[in-house]
């Protein structure tokens, strides 16, 4: 399969649009099931599945951030046409893989003794303990023999790929388990539907890697080269204390609600968290697709492009990921009493916080992209390991004052004091070799913006009380159209926004022109 790696904009565009529309019909499946799941189980079953999944990411740290390195070396060899290099790499990484999966298979099994402590008998849980403990290992064990081959996906931006087998992947397992707990209301086959939909998606996607790239199978491979291994080492030494930190900060809220709340506490939160992993990974559908095709500008572009197409990207990320904080606080509240129970919803300070952490990290996450398609993994590692180690304190102290939003808010106060200020000096002193002040002040200027818009939206959103549906049904509408135009009357004649439309424009006249011509 020939694969086209200069058409960058056309690869992000539809990897982008795939990504979304797939998104979607996976966010619908999933919340269908979750829907049955809060009513044949209870709070605590929602709080184990959120604790088990928190305690197997953060085992999840023994992968090193060797993803990362790797496919940072696969954009060069992708780019340059450099099959051997490619081999090279594939099969370093399948040895890397298999020896992670046992590595967290093996510290799983040490940690089985421990879990008790945070289920207790009293908690509801009918299951044992050490059974649901051991599919959930299972479940993320399984993936490290097969997920390496999805890497070289990805690198040759061609996500669409790995997002339609998900989506497939994801409906099967879905309408199974609905089934499951509408007829058996077993928790047990539940778990065992998700292991085997987790080996399955691998399964394929490693099937589809072997199809698009042959030259996997072949069995004439070379070392890796000296220097490029040393260069791999030293690269995943670095992302390995950012791969800690990353945990800290984002994989341990849960088991602090449990210590300090209780599995109830979990399951409540459970839900809002499901519904910001939910928009998280609809939106990731962008980082991915232009994460890949990044790769490939700061393999081959000069520093001022990518300066330029920083700035554009930066100015996209603002709009976007403010538009969703905006939509997931003014709406979160109402979808969870609708959807869940009234007995689900949380005080509104937790849908505020939430929706603050998911504009802080999503918005700043294009710092890390930029920082690592540029190779400059060493930089901020120490900075973000205290990220991590002040999000698990203030968490603890917050918590024990504010209940849940005070665990939450510790997320938002360690990034703030921390990677949001220097990740950008880091990005743009070493990588574009220029001063990071003009980034501040846009960003300081974006925030600004996004304060005053969200307290008229939210303004208009409070005027009126119909009910739930009622309400969510005003609210989305108030929410699509008030900050968006408010964003457009503000920056209309903005470069950036005007640099943004001509290209979206140019590509939506060439899929015209092509639907046409075909």
């Amino acid at each position: 399969m020939e694969i086209n790696l200069k058409n960058r904009t056309g690869n992000t565009v539809r990897n982008t649009a795939v990504g979304m529309a797939a998104q979607m019909i996976q966010i619908l499946s999933s919340f269908i099931c979750r829907m049955i799941f809060v009513r044949v189980l209870t709070e605590a079953y929602l709080g184990v599945n959120g604790l088990f999944a928190n305690i197997l990411s953060i085992l999840s740290l023994s992968e090193l951030g060797i993803s990362s390195a790797i496919k940072y070396e696969l954009y060069h060899a992708l780019a340059y046409e450099d099959k051997e290099n490619a081999k090279s790499l594939m099969a370093f990484y399948k040895r890397a893989y298999v020896m992670i999966g046992l590595i967290i298979a093996g510290a799983g099994l040490l940690l089985m003794p421990f879990v008790s402590r945070l289920v207790t008998l009293d908690s509801g849980i009918k299951e044992s303990v050490y059974l649901l403990y051991s599919l959930y290992l299972l479940n993320t064990v399984i993936s490290y023999f097969f997920s390496y081959r999805t890497t070289i996906i990805e690198a040759a931006q061609q996500n669409y790929v790995l997002t339609l087998c998900h989506t497939a992947v994801t409906i099967f397992q879905n309408v199974s388990q609905c089934i499951v707990l509408l007829v058996t209301k077993n928790f047990v086959t539940y778990l065992l539907i998700q292991v085997f939909c987790t080996f399955l998606y691998y399964y394929l996607s490693s099937r589809k890697a072997v199809e698009m790239f042959p030259f996997l199978l072949e069995k004439e491979i070379a070392p890796i080269q000296p220097e490029q291994k040393k260069r791999l080492f030293r690269n995943t030494k670095d992302l390995f204390i950012t791969s800690i930190s990353g945990k800290l900060i984002t994989q341990t809220d849960n088991i602090i609600i449990t210590m300090l709340g209780g599995l109830v506490s979990t399951g409540l939160n459970s839900n809002y968290s499901m519904l910001l992993s939910t928009l998280i990974s609809l939106t990731s559908k962008i980082d991915d697709a232009i994460m890949s095709s990044l790769g490939n500008v700061n393999a081959v572009e000069s520093k001022e492009r990518r300066l330029t197409l920083f700035y554009e990207i930066h100015f996209f990320y603002f709009w976007f990921y403010f538009w969703c904080a905006c939509c997931f606080i003014l709406l979160v509240q109402d979808a969870i009493s609708l959807f869940f129970g009234a007995k689900y919803v949380m005080p509104f300070s937790v849908a505020v916080i939430t929706g603050l952490n998911l504009y802080t990290t999503e918005e700043g996450r294009l710092l890390d992209v930029f920082k690592d398609t540029m190779g400059l993994f060493r930089y901020g590692k120490y900075v973000r390991l205290a990220t991590g180690i002040i999000n698990v304190l203030a968490s603890v102290m917050l918590g024990r004052i504010w209940g849940v939003s005070g665990v939450l808010f510790a997320t938002f106060l360690s990034l703030i004091l921390t990677t949001r200020w220097y990740l950008p000096f880091v990005t743009f002193r070493y990588g574009f070799e220029t001063s990071s002040l003009g980034y501040f002040k846009k960003d300081l200027l974006f925030w600004a913006e996004g304060i005053l818009i969200f307290l008229i939206t939210m303004f208009l959103c409070t005027r009126f009380s119909f009910g739930p549906v009622g309400n969510l049904a005003c609210r989305m509408v108030i929410c699509v159209i008030v900050p968006n135009l408010l964003l457009y009357l503000i920056h209309r004649n903005d470069p950036r926004f005007l640099s943004i439309r001509t290209r979206l424009e140019g590509i939506a006249a060439k899929f015209i022109k092509r639907k046409e011509t075909s």
